[in-house]
């Protein structure tokens, strides 16, 4: 009976991130620097599992920086729980290797001092078109998403053949209060009600 228990559990984690949608799917990306012109963030963004550069399917920095990072925007805020990353496949898989997928509620680009979250970190390389699959510490919230890896060589390149996200909507402070206040126009609304009645018992 323990032993059924402990399978369902294990295929209720697996199934978790298939039942919930991509939420960077096509969503709108951003890179500190391109490969070239057309090497950029919507290839990762694509909902596509490709692994091979010669067709597209990745986008790729270049040389110029040490600190190389990849970001989606995903318009609105989420509690977000995992992030995948898939890697190239026909060259080049060590370039994906010890970095950080950071969470934030400003955009980073506007905002160079934003408060980031760390989500996870990947210490090891990511086989060639395998996945990085990267569970948050703790449900971070935020809008924007950064992959975001330091190497003191700047040949060494970030690439990324698809980038997905996962979550549940996060609470705003304005839905919040809509529905506090809510609430309490509901009870007020109630203790109206029941004072009028006793009145009304009372005559």
């Amino acid at each position: 009976m323990m032993l059924l228990s402990f399978l369902l559990l294990v295929m209720v984690l697996l199934s978790k991130v298939a039942c919930t949608p991509n939420l960077a799917l096509h969503k709108t990306g951003n890179q500190i620097s391109r490969w070239n012109p057309t090497l950029d963030m919507s290839l990762a963004l694509d909902g596509r599992h490709g692994t091979t550069f010669g067709a597209g399917d990745c986008m790729i920095t270049n040389q110029i920086n040490t600190t190389k990072w990849a970001q989606v925007d995903l318009e609105m805020s989420y509690s977000i729980h995992t992030v995948r990353i898939l890697n190239r496949g026909d060259a080049f898989p060590q370039r994906l290797a010890n970095f950080s997928v950071y969470v934030y509620e400003e955009d980073p680009i506007e905002f160079p001092m934003a408060n980031k979250k760390l989500c996870a970190h990947y210490p090891g390389t990511v086989g060639a078109a395998q996945w990085a699959e990267l569970s948050c510490e703790s449900h971070v919230t935020g809008r924007y998403v950064r992959v975001s890896k330091f190497n003191p060589k700047p040949e060494v390149l970030l690439q990324i053949c698809e980038l997905e996200v996962y979550g549940e909507r996060a609470r705003g402070s304005g839905e919040y209060y809509l529905e506090v206040y809510g609430n309490l126009a509901k009870d007020r609304g109630n203790i109206v009600l029941e004072v009028y009645e006793d009145r009304a018992k009372q005559r």
